[in-house]
Formats: structure tokens, C-alpha cells, sequence
């Protein structure tokens, strides 16, 4: 019976494991995609929301493909990424970004949202 719940243990440990290891890689990567959103220029293409004056309808980008042509990173397998990006203000876009992960049985995901303003100078308006 002992040997039984130790085999057991092992079973269950090896798999949390592996669940661990694809949110490390998962959380990992999203805040690489961050990193480089936040770089990104306030009227960047990618941070676009072709509905501004839609209130609750925000516009979906993809992760770009191939990544390397904007200097993304290449996902882990089995990951996809997109971010929406919604207009709050004039100064001001509030930006969800998602990663999924897994199979259609279990899928996984984990999102961040974040908001980026850019400063107008007073003096310049």
C-alpha cells in the first residue's frame, strides 16, 4: 500500500510539474510581448483601435507572423498570443493581452492588461 501511494505521489508531482513549466514559459513570454508593446510608439500600428468611438468594442491583434520581421521572439510551441486594444481617451489606450496554451479539452490562458498614455505638453496644445 505504501509503495502504491508513493508511485501515486510521483504520478501527481511529475504532472504539476509539467503544468508549472507551461505557465512559467507562458507568463515568461507575455511579458517579453509587453516589454516590447510598452516600447512601441503611442500611434504604432499595432496599437490601433479601429472602433475608438465604439465603447466596448475593442480591436484584436495577432501576434505578427513571422515574428521575427518585427523583432518579436518565436512562441514555444503550442502557444498564441493576441492583444485588444481599447481607447479610453485621447492620451490614454488600455491594452489586454492574452496568451492560450494547451489542447481544447484543457486550454489555458493568462492575461494582462495594461494602459499606455502618452504626455501632451501643455504648453503645445
Amino acid at each position: 500500500m505504501g509503495l502504491l501511494a508513493v508511485a501515486n505521489m510521483q504520478m501527481v508531482s511529475t504532472r504539476v510539474n509539467a503544468a508549472s513549466t507551461k505557465l512559467t514559459e507562458a507568463t515568461l513570454t507575455t511579458q517579453e510581448v509587453v516589454e516590447r508593446i510598452m516600447s512601441l510608439p503611442f500611434d504604432h500600428d499595432l496599437l490601433e483601435d479601429e472602433n475608438p468611438e465604439e465603447l466596448g468594442i475593442s480591436t484584436t491583434h495577432t501576434y505578427p507572423d513571422p515574428p521575427e520581421n518585427y523583432g518579436y521572439p518565436k512562441l514555444p510551441a503550442g502557444y498564441s498570443i493576441y492583444w485588444e486594444v481599447d481607447t479610453s481617451s485621447a492620451t490614454t489606450k488600455t491594452v489586454y493581452i492574452v496568451t492560450t496554451w494547451g489542447n481544447i479539452e484543457n486550454q489555458k490562458s493568462l492575461s494582462i492588461p495594461m494602459q499606455i498614455s502618452t504626455f501632451t505638453n501643455p504648453k503645445d496644445s
